[in-house]
């Protein structure tokens, strides 16, 4: 079975598999059961970065624009704390 052991030992048998010479791309995503977008990206990722390419990465967004104010959090807090029966019955 393709994914056994550590995910990134994993990655690494599968870039090996999937970049050797003559091998067929899509039979080798297939076996993994992996898209070939998926396969493309971890190529480019390892292609940039070399062996750091395959630890997981945080799935967070660079940023959030429309996340609420951290003054407008404060407030919101502030009350909750004031009244503690105000929000939704339980």
């Amino acid at each position: 079975m393709p994914w056994s052991g550590s995910v990134e030992r994993q990655r690494a048998e599968f870039l090996a598999e999937f970049s050797a010479s003559g091998a067929n791309r899509r039979a080798v995503c297939a076996r993994w059961k992996i898209s070939p977008e998926t396969a493309y990206a971890l190529l480019r990722r390892y292609e940039t970065e070399g062996a750091a390419a395959w630890s997981d990465r945080s799935r967070r967004p660079e940023h959030s624009p429309r996340q609420t104010s951290a003054e407008m959090e404060e407030r919101v807090l502030a009350l909750r704390d004031a009244d503690p029966n105000w929000g939704g019955r339980k």
